[in-house]
């Protein structure tokens, strides 16, 4: 069992399930005949979901939330770390950890389908428990997309003959869900979504966590966004042995990024998120051939995700025009108010920076002040990012 519980006792709360599947002992072993065996086979090794699902827990388990919210919860994590270069046999390996608020580590159980079932039981009942609840649910691992999206556990074809009882749809959880009271249940799933030839015609089933409850009435209008990495079809992807830019990107967001300004309080809202993190992943982008193909889904309403006890910081860019005229050598940004400014920055064509959102009067200082000037820039910095243009003119 590895339910961490942050704040227990009555009233809403955030309670997040948090899945990396690091490891497949059953893939690229020659194992099962036919559809199963190709299908086994052409799963790669995966090392990313280990780091990114450890962060996504670490940073729910350490991250402060601010009244009026609901306090965190609990925190279900269930994590198969990527086994050691060269994999030994699938008979013991060293669970892997979560660091604590408190700076301690935790083990946590490895994400098998078997464990998935309780983890999954736990995390439905305590989301059951208040209406004002927010569900969270993370998922970072192999998938395929078979008309649902299809999430691959650690031991997918432990039974080759079987071969989808260790995978589950995420439609069949979140239609479990659709009967919980918590009335917003947000999933954010970074996996592949392609569908392999042999999946159609294989006539395996996925498999099942619970019955799903008869409909006997109305169901009550949920927000229940989803949040894949890529869409129908693509793969996702991210470097060896590190967070993926989804899941650096999702964090970034809901540390700020995402955020909108409400009256007189920032929020990440699920619609904020919505609007942002596609743009946080592009603005974050390194490789100009690695598009992330973000997908949302079902979204339908503005639930508060998490309050901001102040204005974000957030990143800009600089460009100068025109072209020929050099660089300015610093840029101040100055509130209308003069009471928050910041120091110079030394900038180059292009420069990037980060600055707290806000309205801002920016000021250029060229080498050749006698010959360069640019007029004041007034201009609002505003989540996830803003581009300031600074033109000059010559004397």
């Amino acid at each position: 069992m590895t339910e961490i519980v942050v704040t227990d006792g009555p009233g809403p709360r955030v309670h997040a399930l948090v899945i990396g599947v690091g490891h497949y002992p059953y893939t690229g072993r020659g194992h099962g005949r036919g559809a199963a065996l190709r299908l086994l086979d052409d799963l790669p090794a995966v090392t990313t979901p280990v780091p990114s699902a450890t962060k996504i827990a670490q940073w729910l388990l350490g991250t402060e939330r601010s009244a009026p919210d609901a306090p965190m919860g609990t925190v279900d994590v269930l994590i198969s770390p990527s086994p050691p270069n060269p994999a030994p046999p699938p008979t013991h390996r060293e669970p892997a950890r979560v660091r604590l608020a408190s700076g301690e580590r935790a083990d946590v159980e490895s994400a098998a389908f078997s464990n998935l079932q309780h983890a999954f039981q736990r995390w439905k009942n305590r989301c059951d428990s208040h209406a004002d609840n927010i569900a969270l649910f993370y998922f970072c691992g192999h998938g395929w997309q078979f008309g649902e999206q299809l999430l691959l556990f650690e031991d997918l074809g432990a039974n080759p003959d079987r071969l989808l009882e260790n995978a589950v749809e995420l439609g069949h959880i979140r239609a479990l869900m659709r009967h919980v009271r918590a009335r917003t249940q947000i999933y954010f799933v970074d996996a592949c979504r392609e569908l392999p030839p042999d999946l159609i015609g294989l006539g395996s089933t996925p498999g099942v966590l619970a019955d799903v409850p008869f409909l006997n009435g109305p169901l009550v209008a949920i927000d229940s966004a989803v949040f894949f990495s890529t869409s129908p079809g693509h793969v996702a992807f991210g470097e060896p042995n590190a967070s993926t830019p989804y899941t650096d990107a999702l964090i970034a967001a809901l540390d700020g990024l995402g955020a909108r300004r409400d009256g007189t309080r920032w929020a990440v809202t699920s619609g904020s998120l919505a609007a942002n993190l596609g743009r946080v992943i592009e603005w974050r982008r390194t490789s100009p051939q690695r598009r992330q193909q973000l997908t949302i889904d079902n979204l339908s309403g503005q639930a508060v995700l998490r309050s901001l006890n102040g204005p974000p910081t957030v990143p800009f860019e600089l460009t100068c025009l025109p072209p020929e005229v050099p660089s300015p050598v610093a840029v101040s940004f100055h509130t209308l108010n003069g009471t928050s400014d910041t120091d110079a920055v030394h900038v180059v064509r292009g420069h990037r920076g980060t600055v707290t959102a806000g309205l801002y009067r920016i000021e250029a200082q060229y080498l050749q002040p006698s010959r360069y000037d640019a007029a004041p820039v007034f201009e609002f910095v505003d989540a996830p990012y803003t581009v300031v243009t600074v033109t000059a003119t010559t004397s």
